[in-house]
Parts: structure tokens; sequence; C-alpha cells
């Protein structure tokens, strides 16, 4: 296997502008003790209270709509169809990722968020490489913390919360130690159910080329990938299987391309070496899916219809973000014990996989 290590950059410091206006406006609703029906400030009120650009605030008014945290009417203005905080619970987010639209954590957010403001729940985020202190916690009166981090360090982080009485729910990340109150999907099966697809079609030269080594279910999907060759009867080539301690850079990605003895018939990759792959096929006059047949996972754009030609391991990551918080409204509740939750990821077929040519 070849391993590259290269420097990880740190997250952004901070909430997007967007993310601090909705913070601001679920504040003001609670200050002013408005409930259902009451209207809110208008967007260029908002503009000029809070001092940011007029597309800043429709999207935070808009994300709260979709939520349906919000009414907006035409002509009319933006009115709230439930109070900010009637659960009288607050929770924080505590994670090192800041939001992609559209992308994985975009889907992830939006399903923590949903679940939220369906359960009025007063949420805070603590965006940062470590996770929230149990002193941190309390000083911010947390009733419970969702850690949202694909890092294997955070589980220690998980248990001193624990420890402290601190309701608490991890996640994407998956454990071998079940009592811990995590919600993650069971990576490992996924890649395992696409290694049998690609020999049950024939293939045999099967490569695995993946990023960010360092997370748990990156860990789970190698082996994943290594128990269903052995179980097929195949064996691994090392170098069929490129993994990066972060991001793999073009320029290593191509080398490693240029420099395979044999090719591979079919190629199981990360959503976000797709495209550097497939320029590097292109390149050598390769097609896809007749020279090399290709199995792609983590693209949640792909229930959106876009890139829906390719076959992948799809993880349910809106449902994900809304179970997880869930899970820690419940537990805040009493009415879960806090044991792991393991939510399945499917194999999508489509046409990216052929079998392979003689």
């Amino acid at each position: 296997m070849s391993v590259i290590q290269q420097k990880n950059n740190s997250p952004k410091q901070g909430l997007k502008g967007y993310q601090r206006v909705r913070q601001a406006v679920e504040e003001y609703i609670r200050t002013h003790n408005l409930q259902s029906g009451d209207r809110i400030p208008t967007e260029a009120e908002l503009c000029r209270k809070l001092g940011w650009s007029r597309p800043t605030i429709t999207r935070a008014l808009n994300e709260m709509a979709e939520e349906g945290v919000l009414e907006r009417i035409q002509g009319s203005g933006t009115f709230l169809t439930q109070p900010a905080s009637t659960s009288g619970y607050c929770g924080i987010i505590s994670t090192p990722w800041t939001e992609e639209p559209g992308g994985y954590t975009g889907s992830l957010f939006a399903g923590i968020r949903q679940e939220a403001a369906k359960q009025a729940l007063n949420i805070k985020y603590h965006l940062s490489p470590t996770v929230v202190s149990p002193d941190e916690a309390r000083q911010q009166g947390a009733d419970g913390v969702l850690v949202v981090s694909p890092w294997l360090g955070a589980i220690d982080s998980i248990m001193k919360l624990m420890d402290a009485g601190i309701p608490v729910v991890g996640m994407p990340l998956h454990t071998s130690a079940e009592h811990l109150p995590m919600v993650c999907t069971y990576n490992y099966g996924g890649i395992y159910s696409a290694v049998d697809y690609l020999y049950g079609m024939g293939h045999k030269r099967i490569a695995y080329v993946l990023d960010y080594m360092a997370t748990s279910d990156v860990c789970e999907r190698i082996l994943g990938f290594q128990n269903a060759m052995s179980a097929n009867g195949l064996q691994v080539d090392r170098s069929h299987l490129l993994a990066g301690e972060t991001t793999i850079s073009q320029e290593y990605f191509e080398y490693w391309f240029e420099n395979l003895a044999v090719l591979p018939t079919a190629i199981l990759s990360s959503i976000r070496l797709v495209v550097p792959l497939l320029r590097l096929m292109a390149k050598r006059n390769l097609r896809m899916p007749e020279d090399i047949s290709l199995i792609v996972t983590d693209d949640p754009k792909l229930d959106d219809g876009l890139g829906s030609s390719f076959t992948c391991v799809h993880q349910p990551v809106f449902a994900l973000g809304q179970r997880g918080m869930e899970k820690l409204i419940d537990i805040i509740c009493g009415r879960d014990s806090g044991k792991q939750e393991v939510i399945t990821a499917r194999l999508i077929k489509r046409d990216s996989v052929v079998p392979p040519s003689a």
C-alpha cells in the first residue's frame, strides 16, 4: 500500500456569515419572546442591524424557511412558524468542519439543523480542531454536546464528556466499543459489497484509492476491501491500494497511476479523487467503463441526479445528521441509553461498471 503524508490544513476558524446571521435571528426571536405567526425584521432592517450583505441575510432566512422555522410570504414578510426554543434545552455542536454546501458536510449539517428545529433545540457552534471540554460545555449552559468529527482522537474527548455526566453523541465516527453513544454508517460493509459486486462481474484486478486515512471510516473501508478480496480468493496488489494521510496531490496521483506495472480493470475511489482519476484515464486514452470500471464513495450529490452514471457506495448523510441530533435530544430527555447506532451504507448500481474486456 502506498501511503503519503502531506500537511493538513487547519479548518477555518469562526462561523460563516450566514451562520452568524442565523444565530443573530434566533437570538432576536428568543429575546423578544416571539411566538408562531409573529413577524421578524425585514431583510433590509437585518442588513442595517447586523452589517451583513443582502445575499448573506437571504441565505440564512431561506435556510430557516426550508427547515420550517420561518415562513416567507412574498409581499408580506417573514414570519415565525415555531418558537426558536420551546424545549428549554441547549446543545453545542462541536466540530472541526466548515460547511460545504452540496457536499458531505452540507448534507450532514442540514439534517442536524432540521432535527434541531423540529425539536425546538437551541444550538450553539464550537468550531475548533479540538472537542469542547466539559468545563466549556458547562460554562455555555449546554444540556448536551453533538461531536461531529471524523478523527479517531475525538473518541477520548467524547469519553471525558460522558465521565463528566454531560449527554453526548459522536458522529460520523464508528468504533468497536458499542457502548459509546455514536451514530455512524457501516462503511466496512459498504466497501465489502462493492468488491463482491466487482468480483461477480468478473473483475480480479481491483484497485482502491482514497484519502484522509486518519479517520475511522477510512480505516474500516480499507479492512473491508482487504477482507472482501481475500474472501473471493483475490490477492491485493499492494501497488493497487493508494491511501493518503490527508489529501493526495495531483502530482503524486499522476506519478502513482503512470507507474503501475499492471493496470486494474476496476477502481474504487473516494469522491474527491474521481475527477483527477478521470483526467489521468483520458490522458492515456482509457475509457470508463470499457477499459476501467469505477465505483465511487461518499457523494450525496448523486441523490440530486448529478453524476448519476456512477455506481456508488451511498451513505444516507442527511438522515445520519437527523438521527445524530435526535439521539442527543433523546439522551438529554432520558429516552436513550446511549449505545452506538449503525446506519447501512447502500451500493447503488449504475452504468460505470461492466465486465472486464478480454
